[in-house]
């Protein structure tokens, strides 16, 4: 390793890239159509739960929980102007029994009363963010406690708890949002969930697949842990699934299945390789079921059952994929179990600290020998959480630790690892790596220094 560090750098940017693959709990995509209940909103209310998952994975391992408008907007394809606009019929009016004198206390206090303490949830994104909160949308939540199954009945809400604040930007004010997840729905994160691709998401909205997209992806998951590649569809229900209108004539509800399919397959891509339609006489030799039913002696003369089939993974494939997804979820809890323990330790003197101090300050404690005991055992307790085995942890353990003492020293002598503007810089002899989370230095130091 270089003992020599310069000031003149090629940056090198690592940064979020929306094809990254992001998890999202199974129930939204098992009760997607459950959001129907809300037609003005289920576009929002979708978009604000993939963005939680976002936030929890990629974007926010501090655990502040914040919702900026206009990153939201940007990240979920929303125009600003549409977020912010009044709603025709605000959740809470109906179901706040105050709303009333909420009501009359903004009113009384313009023309600053929604940018005030006394503002309403009443704009588009606050009535969804409002609705998440304060209404259960799935009757049946499924979630995992160690390797049993629980399926509840009771309410659960995809938040706990929503709270703005309003942020002075020069002679203005800008609202933003903090909020408390389910810890169920954030459990199900890493125990719970389907693989997908929130650009793809968004681009399915405008026809009108983004449903679609979750429903089926999560159906061929299920299939796959079955070791089954194909499932036939009730016509019906997949044109349900795809948000199409009843037609009159069977022919044009088929055609029109067909065409949609296509835009589907087309944007999923080698994401399920061989995605395929194929239209098939229930009388032929199939063995899926349809919707729960066997087909048995039918009389059909047409191919009018629908059959969605792909290519099945290699083990290997099926084993290196796995390997991925664990070693992502392993570096993402790792990175928020040292963040805690950091902050569990220090926490008188950083409670009063900014947000962007608190980080730096984290940064600080990590490139030092301060309190390698913590650090060593956030690592064996996050590994036997993730990996649920001892199997190389002190092989690992030693390799981790020895990783973080190399780059305290290097810190000491050097100073060559900096904090600013929500990237670390790690400055080296003739160029600079950024990176947005301490994990992703982890794996930089694996590839490149790793004894």
């Amino acid at each position: 390793m270089s003992e020599t560090v310069s000031s003149e750098t090629d940056a090198i940017p690592v940064v979020y890239s929306e094809v990254n693959p992001i998890r999202v709990d199974k129930n939204v995509a098992f009760n997607i159509a459950a959001f129907r209940r809300f037609p003005e909103d289920s576009k929002l209310l979708k978009a604000i739960i993939l963005y939680m998952a976002i936030n929890h994975q990629d974007e926010d391992l501090f655990g502040f929980y914040k919702l900026d408008p206009i990153k939201f907007a940007e990240k979920m394809y929303f125009n600003r102007t549409f977020l912010f606009r009044k709603h025709p019929s605000p959740f809470f009016l109906e179901h706040d029994p105050n709303a009333q004198v909420l009501v009359r206390n903004e009113m009384s206090h313009r023309p600053n009363g929604r940018m005030s303490e006394h503002r309403t949830w009443s704009s588009y994104l606050e009535n969804a963010l409002y609705i998440l909160t304060n209404q259960s949308i799935i009757d049946d939540y499924r979630y995992k406690e160690g390797d049993k199954m629980t399926v509840s009945t009771t309410r659960v809400n995809f938040i706990d708890e929503i709270r703005f604040e309003l942020i002075k930007v020069g002679r203005n004010h800008r609202v933003m949002y903090y909020y408390k997840p389910n810890k169920k729905y954030e459990d199900n994160l890493k125990s719970y969930f389907l693989i997908t691709k929130i650009q793809k998401f968004n681009l399915l909205k405008k026809p009108k697949l983004d449903e679609a997209y979750l429903d089926i992806l999560n159906r061929i998951h299920n299939a796959n842990s079955k070791g089954l590649n194909a499932i036939l569809f009730n016509i019906d229900t997949l044109a349900h699934i795809m948000q199409i209108a009843d037609y009159k004539r069977f022919s044009s509800k088929k055609a029109k299945v067909t065409e949609k399919f296509e835009i589907l397959r087309k944007t999923i891509g080698e994401d399920v390789k061989s995605l395929t339609l194929t239209w098939v006489n229930p009388n032929d030799s199939i063995s899926s079921i349809i919707d729960g039913i066997k087909y048995k002696n039918s009389t059909g003369k047409y191919k009018n059952v629908a059959q969605i089939s792909w290519s099945r993974l290699t083990k290997k494939e099926t084993t290196d994929r796995n390997t991925r997804i664990f070693k992502t979820i392993f570096n993402q809890e790792l990175n928020r179990a040292l963040i805690s323990a950091f902050f569990n330790a220090h926490e008188p003197k950083t409670r009063v600290l900014s947000d962007e101090r608190k980080k730096k300050a984290f940064y600080r404690w990590m490139f030092s020998m301060d309190d390698m005991d913590i650090k060593e055992i956030k690592f064996k307790d996050t590994y036997l959480q993730i990996y649920k085995n001892t199997m190389s942890l002190v092989a690992f353990t030693k390799e981790y630790t020895r990783m973080i003492k190399e780059m305290a020293k290097l810190q000491a002598k050097h100073n060559c690892f900096q904090y600013e503007n929500d990237l670390i810089y790690f400055h080296m002899s003739k160029k600079t790596v950024s990176f947005r989370h301490f994990h992703e230095i982890l794996t930089y130091f694996e590839g490149h220094y790793t004894k």
